[in-house]
C-alpha cells in the first residue's frame, strides 16, 4: 500500500502536527514534508520523488543535504534512494540505496548528508516505510538540498544553540566525533561557549593509525 506525503504549513494557527519546534520558529511561516505512519500496516511506504536531473561535472559526486524530524515508531524507516535511467527510452531506471534512518524519535530537527554517486540521468527518491508497533507521528523532511560536491567530512549541530550559550559555564566546550581525513590523520571539531561568543577549533588526536 502507497501511503501520502502531506505540505505541512509551519505556524501557530497551523501547527497540528506532533513535532516539538523551538519558539522563534514560530514567528514565521513555511512548509515541509510529512509522511505519517500513524496508520496503515507495517510495509506500507509512501515515496517522494524529485525531479529528473543530470550530473553536470566530470567527477560524478553529488551530496544530497536535508533536515529531518522523526517523530514516529522507532522501527520506522527513511530511506534514500537514486533512481537511475539508462537513457531517454528507460521509463523505469534502476533504483539503489543510498542511505537510510531509523531508531529512536528525535527531539530536534537533524541536519543529515548522503554521498550520492549518479553518473547518469537520475532523480532522488525519499521512502518513508512503517515499521512494526503503534506511532503517533512519522517523517517529516525540509530545506532539501542537493550540490554536486563532496558531503561535509564531519558535521557538528548544536541544539537549542542560543540557551546552551547565555547559560553554560564560560570556556563550556561541545565536541564533535572523532574523524579520521584522507590521510588518516585523528581528529575533532570542538565548539567552546564563552556566554556571548564561540570559538571554533580542530584538535588532533591519537588514532589507530598511530
Amino acid at each position: 500500500m502507497r501511503g501520502k506525503w502531506l505540505h505541512k504549513l509551519i505556524g501557530v494557527q497551523a501547527l497540528t502536527t506532533p513535532l516539538y519546534l523551538p519558539e522563534t520558529e514560530f514567528k514565521e511561516t513555511g512548509y515541509f514534508i510529512h509522511a505519517s505512519t500513524g496508520s496503515g500496516q507495517e510495509g506500507d511506504s509512501a515515496l517522494l520523488q524529485t525531479k529528473i536531473m543530470s550530473a553536470k561535472r566530470e567527477c560524478k559526486v553529488q551530496c544530497l543535504q536535508f533536515y529531518y524530524f522523526h517523530s514516529g515508531n522507532e522501527y520506522d524507516e527513511l530511506k534514500i534512494w537514486i533512481r537511475e535511467f539508462r537513457d531517454e527510452q528507460d521509463t523505469k531506471g534502476t533504483f539503489r540505496l543510498m542511505g537510510q534512518i531509523t531508531g529512536q524519535p528525535t527531539y530536534h530537527w537533524q541536519i543529515h548528508h548522503v554521498s550520492l554517486n549518479a553518473s547518469k540521468n537520475f532523480q532522488v527518491v525519499f521512502e518513508v516505510r512503517k515499521g512494526p508497533g503503534s506511532s503517533t507521528g512519522g517523517f517529516s523532511i525540509d530545506d532539501i538540498n542537493l550540490s554536486e560536491t563532496e558531503c561535509p567530512h564531519v558535521t557538528l549541530q548544536i541544539d537549542d544553540f542560543e540557551r546552551l550559550l547565555s547559560t553554560s559555564a564560560f570556556e563550556t566546550r561541545i565536541y564533535s566525533p572523532r574523524q579520521y581525513s584522507k590521510e588518516g590523520y585523528a581528529y575533532r571539531i570542538a565548539a567552546i561557549l564563552y556566554q556571548n561568543f564561540v570559538g571554533m577549533f580542530v584538535q588532533l588526536l591519537s588514532g589507530d593509525h598511530d
